[in-house]
């Protein structure tokens, strides 16, 4: 399927995603905070579809995020995921399906 947006916005977006621009000399700098929220708000607006997360892709990222937790033995970011992702229940003993 061909991405018919404008390459203007493609761009913009790249940059909301990383929260950088290409400098004059090809290196990157950091948006400001003002503009990262500017620019989601005019692209939010232009293509909100980009912009949907389906409710299984999120609880999909919860679990990797929890599992990672788990190897990095790190309990409290653990807990604060895995109960989003298995429906409130908490991690049980550190093993995670």
């Amino acid at each position: 399927m061909e991405d018919t947006r404008p390459t203007e916005d493609l761009v913009r977006h790249a940059q909301l995603l990383r929260a950088r621009r290409l400098d004059q000399a090809g290196g990157s700098e950091l948006l400001t905070t003002a503009e990262v929220q500017e620019c989601g708000q005019q692209l939010g607006t232009k293509n909100p579809r980009d912009f949907i997360i389906a409710p299984a892709e999120v609880v999909a990222w919860q679990r990797r995020e929890a599992k990672k937790c788990v190897r990095e033995m790190n309990v409290f970011a653990a807990v604060f995921h895995h109960p989003h992702a298995s429906g409130g229940r908490l991690l049980n003993a550190w093993v995670l399906p």
